[in-house]
């Protein structure tokens, strides 16, 4: 009988890979469905193990940890998941929900105008959704640049010249809004606390002075590195020194 487990074991895992991803995710809503939350966890990340990423299975793996009350696992994949679907309502209403009942209350400091503005456009769309735009915007451009020089009349050439002018404009914004949103979606300078408690030092030395303490599901931005430790700012401003292995990258 002792042997029994092992093979039990490679079996069953040979089986879900032996799944189609569309049977293997089916599975895993399925165990969610059911109250088996962390069957569906295994599952999911099975798929993520395999190299498959998508809003929907970032967004159901975080459902089911947020299920387990874990909320620092929770709000990780979450947080994946809305790089990918930065204009999906789901999500954001999740994350909402969850940040606003981690044990830190953490004041966010003001942004200007203009960086809120930036910020919410960039959200509108993921990397793909402002390439695609950029190209239909460069068709565009295109067809005001034949229509002013291919144009007989002095009203269509006019029409001509404004268009393109405005297409170059709107191009400018989408070049932009595409290199703001890929960089956004590919950083790694954010993170979530995913231990249940952290303490956040003066320096990167375990005998420094503590400076504040955060709990799981806080969200830092990462400045600097020293060997296992990283510099880390909170929303409110404030800025320490916390161990690698208390957090996890976004």
């Amino acid at each position: 009988m002792k042997h029994l487990f092992p093979i039990l074991f490679i079996f069953c895992g040979l089986s879900v890979w032996a799944q189609s991803p569309r049977e293997t995710f089916a599975l895993a809503n399925q165990a969610y469905e059911q109250g088996q939350y962390q069957q569906s966890v295994e599952l999911y990340q099975t798929l993520i193990d395999g190299g498959y990423e998508s809003a929907s299975l970032y967004y159901n793996l975080g459902n089911a940890y947020y299920r387990q009350n874990e909320a620092g696992q929770a709000l990780l994949w979450y947080e994946r998941a809305h790089r990918l679907a930065p204009a999906d309502r789901d999500i954001r209403e999740n994350l909402e929900f969850v940040y606003s009942h981690t044990e830190d209350n953490i004041e966010t400091l003001p942004q200007f105008l203009v960086v809120r503005w930036w910020n919410a456009v960039c959200s509108i769309a993921n990397p793909r959704g402002w390439m695609t735009i950029l190209i239909v915007v460069l068709f565009l451009l295109g067809g005001a640049v034949v229509l002013f020089f291919l144009a007989r009349s002095y009203q269509m050439r006019k029409a001509g010249l404004i268009a393109s002018g405005v297409m170059t404009l709107v191009m400018m914004l989408c070049v932009g809004l595409t290199v703001s949103s890929s960089f956004s979606a590919h950083s790694r300078s954010e993170a979530i606390v995913t231990a249940p408690m952290s303490v956040i030092k003066s320096s990167p030395d375990q005998g420094s002075v503590d400076k504040f303490i955060l709990h799981e599901g806080s969200k830092v931005k990462i400045s600097d590195r020293v060997d296992s430790w990283l510099k880390v700012t909170i929303a409110d401003g404030s800025k320490g020194w916390v161990s690698e292995s208390d957090i996890t990258i976004i």
